[in-house]
């Protein structure tokens, strides 16, 4: 398997996404976050933007422990179809600008 098979099979990992709203002291909030990675989570002014925001920290810090020689928390198998994502992801082009940015 390569490197790029196993971090394919890690982004695939269907982790489950916990919603809920938090006040703070600007006002509420939503907050998504993957129990099962932990630090992994987003807040937002809504539910769909946090989901969308938590899916790219997702994605970036598996990319980072991929880097790191490490892999993420597996709690279920991978989903045989791809990533866990609700939106279509353009992968190579998100990788891409995420690597530039270490650069």
């Amino acid at each position: 398997m390569t490197a790029t098979t196993d971090l394919m099979d890690d982004l695939a990992i269907p982790y489950v996404v916990v919603v809920y709203s938090v006040e703070t002291d600007a006002g509420w909030v939503r907050r998504a976050e993957y129990p099962e990675l932990p630090g992994c989570f987003a807040e937002a002014a809504s539910a769909k933007e946090a989901i969308e925001n938590l899916d790219a920290i997702r994605v970036r810090m598996i990319v980072e422990m991929h880097q790191r020689g490490e892999h993420p928390p597996r709690p279920r198998p991978p989903l045989l179809d791809g990533l866990a994502t609700g939106t279509p992801l353009e992968l190579d082009k998100f990788l891409g600008e995420l690597l530039q940015g270490e650069s």
